[in-house]
């Protein structure tokens, strides 16, 4: 399934104000996580903004992301990836971003991005949402 679960807890940054994604990507490890924060730390600091409020947290449970069954095998990815909090709020987020979504058994078990979304006759036998 391209919708999927992962399998432990996400992590990221909170920094109000930093012109990435620090609020919105999500790291994999704590480690990871906290060097970003370190980065977004000392770039802050040194420009003369003083000691900014940037923290390295844990999200409470495991996020779900979508990755395009079609030939490229894309993240969903707006500027940083995607994550949602439930399987139906990713749903939401891959249609939200024109992707399609070929159900399985009344939910969604493909995704596709725009480029690779099936299209003719590849549409004959899948059941739509």
């Amino acid at each position: 399934m391209t919708i999927e679960q992962r399998p432990a807890c996400c992590w990221h940054v909170t920094s109000p104000g930093t012109g990435e994604c620090a609020g919105g990507r999500h790291y994999p490890d704590e480690a990871s996580a906290r060097r970003t924060a370190g980065r977004i730390w000392t770039e802050r600091v040194t420009a003369g903004f003083g000691e900014p409020d940037v923290h390295a947290r844990q999200f409470p449970q495991p996020c779900w992301t979508a990755r395009c069954d079609g030939p490229c095998g894309a993240l969903l990815d707006e500027g940083c990836p995607v994550h949602a909090g439930s399987r139906a709020a990713m749903e939401r987020e891959c249609d939200a971003s024109g992707w399609t979504l070929v159900m399985r058994g009344g939910r969604a078990g493909d995704a596709y991005c725009p480029a690779d979304a099936p299209r003719g006759d590849d549409l004959a036998d899948m059941e739509w949402p």
